[in-house]
């Protein structure tokens, strides 16, 4: 091979290095972004949880009553309750 070619090779190489690791980054960042938007999601959803556990602790029902209305197990809203009742005192 010319050192022509060897050089034409060697850019050809690194160009495609370099694009290979831009199209990393580019797919690192999309994950990212996802990531982001799915825990934002769940956040949105623990929050409603707590501010409907919430209200319905203001009108006086019962944790397991709240549960079965919420459709949720009453482990979970028994540890919302003690967290509100905490954030309370």
């Amino acid at each position: 091979m010319t050192l022509l070619g060897q050089m034409l090779v060697e850019d050809g190489r690194r160009e495609g290095r370099e694009k290979g690791r831009e199209e990393g980054r580019e797919e690192g960042r999309e994950e990212g972004r996802e990531e982001g938007r799915e825990e934002g999601r769940e956040e949105g959803r623990d929050n409603l949880l707590r501010e409907q556990i919430e209200k319905k602790m203001r009108k006086g029902i019962s944790t397991e009553e709240i549960a079965d209305a919420l459709e949720q197990d009453v482990t979970t809203v028994r540890k919302v309750v003690d967290e509100l009742n905490k954030s309370r005192k």
